[in-house]
């Protein structure tokens, strides 16, 4: 039987010059044929919106639109919005797509009529290098019953797998168009991190039907100005406003006890790397705060104590230069050798010219018996600093 439903491919395209010409003509190239092509020049300073341009002449499915830079939040929603066909999917105007993708899941599409089809991705590098990813979820249709049952309880995050049962993406998947224009109205245009979860997880858990594809036809190409490589101190809010908004979706589609935790640890998995990529901490590793109120900056500083508490002190000291570290001392300094800083004898600091003495020691007895010893050797009280170590949560709350 000969499938005639128009699927509407949308493709944001922003500065996007050198690989657009692969990413248009892997559509083009699609064994199904019936494509509604909507390329989205958002606002690009190159030549990507005289590319589109020439590109439309060649086929006639082509349609380009030109718009100021808004980002790809607002670009996808009005290619949504000009959509001919009551599917939609995505594409990123550096990514590409095998040449039978569309017929398989078209097939799909016309066999079970589901609101949403998910597959796998393929993870291309500079050097060559792929790798897949699928859903955790096995392959098959799932009704309203079986999606609240066995998709929402884990699809941002499987307490037994560690993992999103369900990729975010949302160029690996078809998508009813009606769906997509319900549960998008209220996203924020602001969210950068995590766009696609945004509207990718409420779909799921509005939809009727969904069927999951084990096998994977989309090329993600992976490339160093991707998120995960260009954290900076304002992540953070970026992050902070994905979790909002999902929170309040949920909240309004009545599953906020199912997805409060779930939304918790997806979060995590990219707050982890930003904060080892901004502070050079570790997954994993305990981050304490500095006590910057009780310490004057570009002020000399010894800190004492080389264990977790000692260590994120340095880390963060490091990152932010804020006073000079005359030394660093602990009682064990002849067993520590994992550092690239050399720890000394606390012996040295009556030699030491210095503002404050900070001790870094999560133990209130252990510190106050430092504090002693530090007395002992001629350093003055006022000189001498300690506070209870503050950790900071994965959800920027002090503890």
């Amino acid at each position: 039987m000969k499938i005639e439903e128009i699927l509407s491919v949308i493709v944001p395209v922003y500065n996007a010059s050198v690989h657009l010409h692969k990413c248009i003509e892997s559509i083009l190239s699609q064994t199904y044929k019936n494509l509604d092509i909507i390329l989205i020049d958002d606002g690009s300073s190159d030549n990507s919106g005289e590319i589109c341009d020439r590109l439309a002449e060649i086929d006639g499915r082509i349609r380009v639109y030109h718009t100021e830079n808004r980002g790809v939040v607002a670009a996808r929603n009005y290619g949504v919005d000009i959509a001919r066909g009551n599917v939609i999917t995505f594409v990123d105007s550096d990514d590409w797509i095998e040449p039978d993708m569309y017929f398989y899941m078209l097939e799909i599409f016309d066999k079970y009529k589901p609101d949403i089809i998910s597959s796998g991705i393929i993870y291309d590098d500079k050097y060559g290098y792929s790798k897949m990813e699928f859903d955790l979820i096995l392959e098959g249709m799932y009704d309203r019953e079986q999606i609240e049952k066995k998709i929402i309880p884990i699809m941002m995050y499987d307490i037994k797998e560690h993992k999103r049962a369900v990729i975010s993406s949302v160029c690996n998947k078809i998508i009813r168009k009606n769906l997509w224009k319900m549960l998008t109205r209220g996203v924020d245009s602001k969210i950068t991190y995590g766009e696609d979860a945004a509207v990718v997880y409420p779909c799921l858990a509005k939809a009727e039907k969904v069927f999951i594809i084990n096998d994977a036809w989309y090329h993600y190409c992976v490339n160093n100005s991707s998120m995960v490589h260009s954290f900076d101190t304002n992540s953070f809010k970026k992050f902070k406003l994905l979790s909002d908004y999902l929170e309040k979706v949920y909240k309004k589609l009545g599953i906020w006890a199912v997805m409060e935790g779930q939304l918790k640890e997806y979060v995590k998995h990219f707050l982890y790397p930003a904060i080892e990529n901004i502070y050079g901490i570790k997954l994993g590793e305990s981050i304490y705060l500095f006590p910057y109120e009780l310490v004057r900056s570009n002020s000399r500083v010894v800190i004492y104590g080389a264990g977790k508490v000692g260590r994120s002190y340095m880390k963060n000291l490091i990152k932010t230069n804020y006073v000079e570290v005359v030394a660093w001392v602990d009682s064990a300094y002849d067993k520590i050798s994992d550092l690239k800083f050399q720890v000394q004898s606390p012996f040295i600091v009556s030699m030491l010219i210095f503002d404050f003495v900070v001790i870094a020691i999560e133990h209130e007895e252990t510190a106050l018996n430092v504090r002693k010893n530090l007395v002992s050797m001629g350093v003055f009280l006022d000189k001498i600093i300690w506070k209870k170590p503050e950790i900071i949560e994965s959800n920027g709350e002090i503890v």
